[in-house]
C-alpha cells in the first residue's frame, strides 16, 4: 500500500518496465527466471511505463487489471486480473491455476526456500487447478496436499526433492 504523494512518486522499476505507484494498493511480479513482468493493480491508480530501445510505452491501470510485458518478444498487453492471483501470496494462499509440473516447482521452490529434480518432465501433463493455503503449512503437508490433486508425488528423502509420476 502506497500513500498519495505527488511530490515524491513511489516507482518500481524492473528491467524495462516502470510502475509508478498514483496513491494504490499494487504487486510487481518480476523473476529473473520467468518470461514476462507482471504489474496488477488492487486499488487506486498507476502508471506501467515500458522503455524499448526505440518507444515509450505507457499504460494507465485501474483496479482489477494487470499489464504484462513479455521480456523475449517485448510485447505490453493489459487485461483483467480474473483469478486475483496476484494477490492471493499475501494471504498466503498460492494459486495455481493450470500451471505445468516445472512452474509449480518453481514456485514451491520460492515460497519453502527449496529445490526440486523433475523426473520424465516431458511425461508429465497435468495442469494444476488448486489454492494452496501455504501460510502455516509445512513443505511436507504442502507436498501431500498437492500428491492427492495432482498426478505426480513427491521424494523427500533425497535433494533435491524428486517429483515422479504416480
Amino acid at each position: 500500500d502506497v500513500a498519495k504523494d505527488s511530490e515524491r512518486p513511489f516507482r518500481v522499476v524492473s528491467a524495462n518496465v516502470t510502475t509508478t505507484a498514483l496513491g494504490t494498493s499494487f504487486n510487481v511480479r518480476a523473476f529473473e527466471d520467468e518470461g514476462a513482468i507482471d504489474v496488477a493493480l488492487k486499488s487506486g491508480k498507476i502508471d506501467v511505463r515500458v522503455y524499448l530501445d526505440d518507444k515509450d510505452i505507457s499504460l494507465l491501470v485501474v483496479p482489477g487489471e494487470v499489464v504484462s510485458y513479455g521480456k523475449e518478444d517485448e510485447s505490453f498487453r493489459k487485461g483483467k486480473d480474473k483469478s486475483g492471483k496476484s494477490f492471493s501470496w499475501k494471504e498466503g494462499i498460492i494459486q495455481f491455476d493450470g500451471e505445468d509440473v516445472g512452474e509449480v516447482t518453481r514456485i514451491l521452490s520460492r515460497w519453502y526456500g527449496v529445490e526440486f529434480s523433475i523426473q520424465n518432465p516431458e511425461a508429465h501433463k497435468t495442469l494444476l487447478r488448486h489454492h494452496l493455503k501455504a501460510k502455516d503449512q509445512s513443505l511436507e503437508k504442502a507436498l501431500k496436499e498437492i500428491s492427492r490433486v495432482a498426478d505426480y508425488s513427491f521424494d523427500t528423502s533425497q535433494s533435491p526433492i524428486l517429483v515422479k509420476l504416480k
